[in-house]
């Protein structure tokens, strides 16, 4: 299983410095927020053999922050779906992607701004953004 399920119609969620091993499906999933930020924390899944464990997996989020947040050993580090409830803004500064299938994936986004990260080993790309990826 994975970690935190965030479903329905949340506001402005706020994660902070949480450590999360060794899940088999998203370790943070939101699907229908305002708002949201993860900030400091680790976020380290059982390697590339779990399809669906990705460090966050975010649909229908009007504005995404990630600070300071290290991915280890995921299928995708981040997940942004797309689809009719897209995020649209995406901010991720000083994390760390490392070992990962898939560093960042982001679909249909409108505007992305990537500060001071790292992507290390990717086994695929380290950034795919495409209108939908399988």
């Amino acid at each position: 299983g994975g970690g935190i399920y965030i479903a329905g119609s949340a506001g402005y969620m706020v994660l902070r410095s949480l450590l999360i091993q060794y899940f088999a499906g998203p370790a943070i999933q939101v699907d229908s927020a305002s708002q949201l930020l993860v900030e400091g924390g680790r976020l380290q899944g059982q390697g590339s053999t779990y399809a669906g464990a990705h460090g966050i997996h975010v649909k229908g989020v009007s504005t995404v922050h990630i600070s300071d947040v290290m991915f280890f050993f995921t299928n995708y580090g981040v997940y942004l779906q797309g689809g009719p409830s897209s995020s649209s803004n995406i901010f991720i500064t000083q994390s760390t992607f490392r070992g990962n299938v898939r560093g960042l994936v982001i679909e249909d986004s409108s505007t992305t701004t990537l500060t001071g990260s790292n992507f290390l080993g990717c086994y695929h790309e380290a950034i795919l953004m495409a209108a939908s990826v399988n």
